[in-house]
């Protein structure tokens, strides 16, 4: 029931708990493993990126800020790009994922010069499963979805700026893969 509804702390503790009692039970031991194979996994601490955009930043451990509120386990780029797609970056997923979760916003400071709306994709083997717009000022916001064991994973920031100079900075935060 706790896997279920993805309380997978409660469900180890549970186990653990169950194990203290039985510590030769390889069923309990055998559910832990199952356990930690459901949990989410943070995105790059499983997969870097193969192909990298311009101004890309690695903000696995290191924080960024987005709506005043500090972010990591993920990327910030800029959405420049010299196609209508923007900066791209590119994942190998193996096929090995069912959800995508993550949080994207403008990151502070680093608004675009001149306002533009910001358009955030999420390509699943060349096929577009979320976008979303974004200008300056709003709070970041929270996406989760569902992926069909696809391979390749393709996040598109564009902002619709004629040259990188007056581009702002994106930030795709808290991704995990499930």
């Amino acid at each position: 029931t706790f896997v279920e509804n993805k309380d997978f702390d409660a469900a180890d503790k549970l186990l653990e708990t169950a194990l203290g009692k039985f510590p030769d039970n390889t069923i309990l031991k055998q559910k832990i493993q199952e356990i930690d194979e459901c949990r989410p996994k943070y995105l790059l601490d499983v997969i870097a990126p193969y192909e990298k955009p311009y101004h890309y930043e690695d903000h696995n451990t290191v924080p960024f800020s987005m709506g005043g509120q500090s972010f990591t386990h993920g990327f910030t780029c800029m959405g420049y790009g010299d196609r209508n797609l923007g900066n791209l970056t590119y994942f190998n997923l193996g096929g090995k994922y069912t959800e995508l979760s993550f949080t994207a916003g403008i990151v502070d400071e680093h608004a675009p010069v001149n306002g533009e709306t910001i358009v955030f994709s999420v390509a699943i083997d060349g096929n577009v499963v979320d976008s979303f717009e974004m200008k300056e000022g709003d709070l970041p916001v929270d996406r989760t979805i569902t992926i069909p064991q696809g391979n390749q994973l393709v996040f598109s920031v564009y902002s619709n700026q004629g040259t990188a100079f007056y581009d702002g900075n994106y930030g795709i935060a808290n991704i995990t893969v499930n």
